[in-house]
């Protein structure tokens, strides 16, 4: 139970999302296989997305069908019928495309379509539609407050989001009178049939569940429908022409149903693609956390059972079992354990980052293209540093480092257009992004360590600091702020099993004097005074750490209680850690229905156990509703279960609360040890329940010893494996490029990494005595370190602030030690070459921070006049945050080709004002003063909207200027219509020769041939400092792309021509990402 126990008496069903699809393989080179998990995903949007966008094959036409009542019936009793088993649903026609992983997911299938497929009686159908008008009443006063149902549509929307407030005002609101997206009168009147799957969800009997803000427009990229785009692009169907709303409306309406038929065309046809499945989808009906760590351990099991550690979900003693044929030894089917895409939608807010991080670190295939994507909803007006500082548990670099996983927009200082409302972040391996980089961290220095994370305990739970909570509390200066704070007191993601989790997952990857840093650690817990709730969760924590296999914390058992073990009936041997279960009768968990549903919020539980002078608190507890019963059997012998109740908060059944404890605490006075449940106090629940529950927000308490309350045994209810076989030991040996840490502040922050140097490349380095050694940063992660001819390049795991290295060199030793701070992502002296890398990895050419994209799956722009362009303004001038975009920043400092790319995108999309041209140019050539012939040229074929990042990209075509005057085209220069830009830096052009196979590669089609490809056959991107591409992309531009018209600018003959000989590019605008100092001003 990583995460606390919530209560939520209200389960809203968001029947579609509210967010338009994502490209999930945007960050996968196209050659390779997509393993992906998807957490928190409420809906197919975006697996229909990525399949449709992935496609082989374009122009699928669309698909319009409509599917009635009895249609729907009809498929709902055939798919009754197929889910009685895994069996049979296996081996049905849908059995090889959606595989179900264990049979408890099935049983909510199959009661869920018998209800689909059950007629509505005339009861049931009266109380749905009562329960449909009070969520209409409540959708009506949501959006009595604009800015608030301005949000998700500015989410779909992107750029536009000006422009699709205006056009879809009022849709929201008409959509749930009439209940339909449909804008013609005769679709609003047919619109009359109940939607079961509206009533039937699962989630509160058969009560309307409808999240009350539900609407389907928002599910999809509504920019292509109000931007003006070429009729013949995918999934358009005709713009916008009048300024009339109706039009507006229709033409979203239109659009975003074109979307969802061309998706659904393209999955059926990927699903049976040559009679071979191209597609699988499993599913899983569960809490992401337990489901993580169940597959974490299915995959280091070697042979052995998993069994029963971990439960489905909260609320529910059913223990996780993943009992479908694809998870057993030998299957036909195997489901994978490792993944190279996962997606967690925005469980950041529900279950918290640390959290989330912990569980699927160990799932993620070790490779630099693998990702891990994260999404946040909730704003907050902290800097960005800090408010993520406090999810993840201290400073960033030195957290990052520790898991081996940083957000791209943190080791690239960029990002796509940021939304406050929408934080979605790209994490991935910053030791992948360089070859012969070792993963094994250690350190000398095992206090420091300690400290650093005792700097984390103080961090993940810093809201128990009523020091400094009171201190905020008075500073507040108006209601808002001071609500505001409230409110994130109020958030409480983390239990001490989740540092019990951290220490663990630390453990495996520092080598060190593990049990001297317990030592540490425990004296800085012990001894500790700012947190005051810390000493009263400290045998919780002990508990998860004799769990967990953290030995070196041994569980204190005084000699005299474990003598007197016949004071609790029944037990002849203790064990160090023991399960209690208390029945909490119904009456008094009913106390809460007292409380207004306005005023409940979501509180959270915890448990106590303690004498008159002794308490100690749990909030890794696990709830549900039923009875609770055992094999007749007491003491040690005794195995628990739970008759469940499925009617859950509806039904009358007691809760049943369970936890683990140090068993010592249970004999120290059996008599008068009393066991309760309790709120968690926070600012808001002591608000809220103090009147009602007293100080301690006490629901129910019983003593130790009254058997029908409190049951004490081995292991959890269901859980019939012994709690410590989920250890796994990891024994680490640092290897000769392992990477050394040193810390300062106490811990708070990482000081410098130290790689040592040995070997016969190091001794010739140290053999002449009469030369100094010398370092130079040529890369982001990387030192090279010189005497004479002699080189030697050291790899960190994390990109360094080569600026301020040093060297240590013992010559009689013969070592060099190369140590060096880590870069943080506000330092202007960070490596500003290099910015958008591209590696071979086994084989594959991977962007590293730059996303895929699909060029003809992107709809063309059509760019009109000046009033059209105003979202393209907006867009552009906020690239890199500029205000002057021909002044270098501190952010055009660090990146050199800004000011030739802002003044490129700006000139190509005719933003730029009192330009010396009159038509935007369509072929642009690069160069700098002091070198005429090694430039770049850049020939335009069109302006797209890319709807998955939410900005807009050049269809260009790419061809450096050595190949362009051999092949005879040094004429081109002296037309007219080729723009020259001016005043590129050789530094500037530096940056965009190594910027040119980021672009070409994220869109690539075509595939490098490795018997002539000049990147794989050197080993190194670029491989030329003159012609960083290589050859394999040339002339694939297909021949119909360069007739094409941009706004009435033709691309002149003699380009036209030297295109085909060309490689694609796509270039977007970069844009400052949320640790950009600038982005926080």
């Amino acid at each position: 139970m990583l995460h606390p126990a919530v209560l939520r008496k209200i389960n809203f069903f968001y029947a579609f999302g509210n967010t338009p699809p994502v490209l999930l393989t945007e960050h996968l080179p196209p050659e390779e296989s997509v393993n992906a998990l998807l957490l928190g995903c409420g809906d197919p949007r975006s697996i229909l997305y990525t399949v449709h966008v992935t496609a082989a094959s374009g122009g699928l036409g669309r698909l319009r069908s409509v599917v009635g009542s009895q249609q729907f019936l009809h498929q709902a009793e055939k798919l009754q019928l197929l889910s009685t088993s895994l069996e049979v649903w296996h081996g049905s026609k849908y059995g090889n495309l959606l595989r179900i992983c264990n049979k408890d997911t099935l049983t909510r299938l199959h009661h869920l379509w018998k209800l689909y497929a059950k007629p509505l009686s005339k009861g049931i159908d009266k109380k749905y539609r009562t329960g449909l008008a009070t969520l209409k009443d409540c959708y009506k006063n949501l959006h009595s407050t604009p800015a608030l149902w301005n949000i998700p549509i500015g989410r779909a929307a992107g750029p536009l989001c000006a422009e699709a407030i205006d056009a879809l005002l009022g849709q929201g609101i008409q959509y749930w009178k009439n209940g339909t997206t449909g804008y013609n009168a005769s679709e609003i009147k047919a619109a009359t049939l109940t939607n079961p799957t509206f009533l039937y969800t699962g989630m509160g009997g058969d009560e309307v569940m409808v999240h009350y803000s539900s609407n389907p427009i928002e599910c999809f990229h509504i920019g292509a429908a109000l931007a003006t785009l070429k009729p013949s692009g995918p999934d358009v169907v005709k713009g916008v022409t009048v300024n009339t709303v109706p039009s507006k409306l229709a033409a979203v309406v239109d659009n975003c149903r074109a979307q969802f038929h061309s998706w659904c065309a393209s999955f059926r046809k990927a699903s049976h693609f040559d009679n071979h499945q191209a597609v699988c989808v499993r599913f899983f009906t569960g809490d992401a956390l337990p489901f993580c760590d169940y597959l974490s351990r299915q995959g280091q099991r070697s042979g052995s059972s998993v069994g029963l550690f971990t439960y489905t979900k909260d609320w529910s003693m059913a223990p996780l079992v993943l009992d479908g044929c694809d998870y057993q030894d030998g299957a036909a089917n195997p489901a994978p354990l490792k993944f190279n895409i996962i997606d967690t939608s925005n469980l950041t807010d529900h279950s918290g980052l640390l959290n989330i991080l912990l569980v699927t670190n160990a799932l993620l295939v070790r490779s630099a293209s693998t990702v891990l994507y994260t999404e946040s909803f909730c704003s907050d007006d902290e800097d960005s540093i800090k408010s993520m500082e406090g999810q993840i548990g201290g400073d960033l670099g030195m957290m990052f480092l520790l898991f081996d996983l940083a957000p791209l927009s943190y080791l690239s200082y960029t990002t796509k257009p940021w939304n406050e409302y929408n934080q979605r972040l790209a994490w991935r391996f910053p030791s992948c992004a360089k070859v012969n980089c070792s993963t094994i961290l250690s350190t000398q220095h095992p206090a420091q360590l300690a400290a650093c994370l005792f700097q984390a305990f103080l961090t993940l739970f810093q809201n128990e600091n009523n020091a400094a909570k009171f201190k905020n509390m008075a500073s507040a200066s108006t209601p808002s702020q001071f609500m505001k704070l409230m409110q994130r007191d109020s958030v409480i993601h983390y239990a001490r099993e989740t540092y019990a989790f951290l220490l663990k997952f630390v453990k495996g990857r520092v080598h060190v004097n593990w049990p001297e840093v317990m030592e540490y650690l425990v004296t800085f817990l012990e001894t500790d005074k700012s947190l005051l709730m810390a000493s009263m969760f400290y045998q919780e924590l002990r508990t998860h750490m004799h769990i967990l296999g953290l030995e070196a914390l041994p569980l204190v058992e005084p000699s005299w209680g474990m003598t007197k073990t016949e004071r609790l009936p029944g037990w002849h041997i203790m064990p160090p850690v023991v399960s209690v279960v208390l029945v909490v009768p119904r009456s008094s968990f009913n106390i809460l229905n007292t409380v207004d549903k306005s005023q409940l919020g979501t509180p959270q539980f915890q448990s106590a156990v303690g004498t008159h002078h002794l308490q100690n608190l749990y909030r890794a507890i696990q709830m549900t509703f039923g009875k609770v019963r055992d094999n007749g059997e007491s003491g040690e012998k005794r195995i628990l279960f739970v008759e469940e109740d499925s009617s859950g908060l509806q039904g009358n059944s007691p809760v049943i609360v369970a936890w683990y404890m140090p068993a010592w605490m249970l004999l120290i006075d059996p008599e008068s040890t009393m066991v309760s449940l309790q709120i968690a106090n926070t600012m808001a629940t002591s608000r809220t329940f103090l009147s009602i529950l007293g100080p301690l927000l006490e629901i129910f308490k019983a003593k130790l010893l009254h058997r029908g309350n409190v049951f004490v045994a081995r292991n959890m209810p269901g859980l019939i494996q012994r709690t410590e076989a989920r250890a796994l030991q990891v024994t680490l040996t640092p290897d000769a490029r392992s990477t050394a840490l040193s810390w300062v502040g106490g811990g708070r922050k990482l000081d410098v990494m130290t790689i040592r140097q040995t070997g016969e490349s190091t001794n010739l380095l140290l053999s002449n005595t009469r030369k100094t050694v010398e370092q130079s940063q040529v890369s982001p992660y990387s030192i090279s370190i010189s005497s004479g001819e002699h080189t030697k390049t050291v790899v960190f795991p994390f990109p360094v602030a080569g600026n301020q290295s040093r060297l240590r060199i013992a010559r009689k030793s013969k070592y060099i030690e190369v140590v060096v701070p880590i870069a943080g992502p506000r330092e202007q002296e960070n490596y500003a070459a290099d910015l958008t890398p591209v590696m071979i990895q086994d084989g594959a050419i991977i962007p590293w921070n730059l996303p895929r994209v699909h060029m003809n799956s992107l709809p063309a722009i059509v760019l009109g006049g000046i009033t059209k362009r105003k979202w393209l303004n907006r867009l552009v001038k906020e690239m890199l945050g500029y205000t002057n975009p021909l002044q270098k920043s501190d952010v055009g400092n660090k990146f050199p080709l800004a000011p030739s790319l802002f003044s490129i995108i700006s000139r190509c999309t005719g933003i730029t004002k009192n330009s010396p041209h009159t038509q935007r140019p369509r072929a642009i050539y690069l160069r700098s003063p002091s070198d005429f012939m090694h430039g770049i040229f850049i020939l335009v074929l069109e302006v797209r909207l890319d709807l998955s990042s939410h900005t807009i990209l050049l269809d260009t075509c790419v061809v450096s200027g050595e190949t362009a005057f051999e092949l005879g085209f040094a004429a081109l220069l002296d037309t007219p219509e080729v723009y020259y830009q001016p005043g590129c830096s050789e530094e500037e052009m530096q940056a965009w020769r190594e910027y040119l196979p980021a672009i070409t590669e994220r869109c690539r089609t075509w595939k490098h041939d490795s018997t002539r490809c000049a990147w794989i056959k050197s080993g190194k991107i670029p491989a030329s400092s003159t012609n960083p591409l290589c050859e394999c992309g040339a002339g694939t531009i297909p021949e119909e792309h360069l007739k094409l018209e941009v706004s009435g600018v033709s691309m002149p003959g003699a380009a036209a021509a030297l295109a085909m000989h060309g490689t694609r590019a796509a270039i977007s605008p970069f844009f400052p990402g949320p640790w950009c100092a600038k982005r926080q001003a």
